[in-house]
C-alpha cells in the first residue's frame, strides 16, 4: 500500500499512478495493465459495476477504459463507496475475513445491480478473499485472477516462441 493512500492522499497517489502508466505506454514496451486485462474480459458486457478503493472506483481510469469500447461503468456512491474501501483498509489488506464484510458487500453489489450492472470487477487484489462467484448472481470478475492467468499466458507463449 502506497503511504499517500493509508494517508488518504487519493490525488496524489493518483498521479503517481498515472504519470508510471503514462511512462510504460510511451515506452512502448510489452507490459500487462491489470485495468486493461479486466476490460478484455468483460468486453461482452454492456454495463459494469466496480469495486475497489476509493480511487480505484473514482478515478475515471477503469471507466475510460470501458468507455473506448462503448461499455458503462456503474460504481458505488457515498456510504456504499466509504464501506468498500473502509473494509478493503482496515479489514482484507489485514488479513481479516469478515462475514459481515461479506454481507456489506453483497448489499452494494445489490444495489450496483439495481442501478444496471450486469456484472461486477473486482478492482482491488484483495476482494476476491472475501467475494466469490458462487457468493453473487451477476458474473464477478477478479482481476487478481485475471492477471495472473494473463501472466501465465503470456509466459507460456514466449517460452514456445523460444523453444
Amino acid at each position: 500500500m502506497d503511504l499517500r493512500q493509508s494517508q488518504n492522499h487519493w490525488k496524489a497517489a493518483g498521479n503517481i499512478l498515472a504519470r508510471a502508466a503514462q511512462q510504460i505506454e510511451n515506452t512502448g514496451a510489452d507490459f500487462l495493465v491489470i485495468c486493461t486485462n479486466a476490460m478484455h474480459r468483460v468486453i461482452e458486457i454492456t454495463t459494469n459495476g466496480l469495486l475497489g478503493t476509493t480511487f480505484t472506483m473514482h478515478d475515471g481510469f477503469y471507466e475510460k477504459a470501458l468507455n473506448k469500447h462503448g461499455l458503462k461503468l456503474v460504481v458505488p456512491e457515498g456510504d456504499e463507496s466509504k464501506t468498500v474501501h473502509r473494509i478493503i483498509y482496515e479489514e482484507l489488506v489485514k488479513g481479516k475475513i469478515l462475514p459481515e464484510s461479506r454481507k456489506d458487500y453483497l448489499k452494494v453489489i445489490d444495489s450496483l445491480a439495481k442501478n444496471g450492472a450486469q456484472a461486477v470487477v473486482l478492482g482491488c487484489t484483495e476482494i476476491g478473499l472475501l467475494i466469490k462467484q458462487d457468493d453473487v448472481s451477476i458474473p464477478v470478475f477478479d482481476t487478481t485472477i485475471i492477471h495472473a492467468n494473463a501472466a501465465v499466458a503470456k509466459a507460456l507463449n514466449e517460452g514456445q516462441s523460444s523453444a
